[in-house]
């Protein structure tokens, strides 16, 4: 996937739109505004195939200025904002034509499958995929949930991909195909770090594991261990400090292996 878009951005790179966040969160803003003055202006911009064969083609771009529904003026400006950091932070990471890509593969995706079911779409899965992105590159960069509670991106990402796997379950099939598509195109970016998170988080078990039964078995070895006592002062192996040493002599020990510590066996001072 990499090579392919090093290709495409050296051929066709001058296309891509910079600052594709900010003309999203402008649009988006001025959406929601012209649709609180009109209510049904929202309406004529949402993906539905059937207008959309009707003649009404602006409706296969339109909808991703929709903003999700949100219920208030002020949680969705909190939302345009938030989508608006994590995309400006995948474009310094990525660069504008790698971002440019990634929502065109999840539009064109969605679009695709709206058309050729038959079903109208929104474009809250299509941004959520953004959220996926920025936590799978910056994953303990942390949020304040509802300005109060600190939050890592990764588990952010991980509570969203559990209420689209609900909206999933409980949902209709124009939220399937929609969570399918988005989450589709989250992985044909991501697969090969994912599989290599796992490879290192499977390498990194084993060495943990690793390092568990040699101080498991050390552990048993030194219980196993018969305790050496010096013979004089009594010092034995599981005193901190301690340096014994085993002598052999035939004038003291008799040929017999003796333990001392180390100063009783340089004097070998045995009385």
């Amino acid at each position: 996937m990499e090579r392919l878009l090093a290709r495409l951005e050296r051929r066709i790179g001058k296309l891509a739109i910079p600052r594709l966040p900010f003309v999203i969160a402008v649009t988006s803003a001025v959406v929601y505004a012209l649709g609180m003055l009109r209510p049904m202006f929202l309406f004529q911009l949402l993906l539905i195939p059937q207008l959309v064969m009707a003649g009404q083609v602006w409706r296969v771009i339109t909808w991703v200025f929709v903003p999700p529904p949100s219920g208030n003026i002020f949680w969705t400006a909190i939302a345009i904002l938030f989508y608006l950091s994590l995309g400006n932070s995948l474009e310094q990471e990525w660069g504008a034509f790698k971002l440019n890509v990634y929502y065109l593969v999840g539009i064109v995706g969605t679009v695709g499958a709206s058309m050729a079911l038959g079903l109208p779409m929104t474009s809250e899965y299509l941004h959520a995929t953004v959220l996926f992105a920025f936590a799978t590159l910056f994953p303990n960069v942390q949020f304040l949930l509802f300005f109060v509670v600190p939050i890592r991106a990764k588990w952010t990402a991980l509570i969203a991909a559990g209420f689209m796997a609900y909206q999933a379950y409980k949902g209709g099939m124009p939220e399937r195909v929609a969570i399918g598509v988005a989450i589709a195109n989250y992985f044909l970016f991501f697969a090969p770090a994912l599989l290599g998170l796992l490879r290192d988080a499977g390498v990194a078990a084993k060495q943990e594991r690793r390092r568990t039964e040699l101080f498991e078995d050390n552990e048993r070895e030194r219980e196993e261990r018969p305790v050496r006592k010096c013979k004089i002062c009594g010092l034995t192996d599981d005193d901190k400090g301690a340096d014994l040493r085993v002598c052999t002599c035939q004038e003291v020990c008799g040929g017999k292996a003796t333990v001392y510590c180390l100063p009783h066996a340089r004097s070998h001072n045995k009385s």
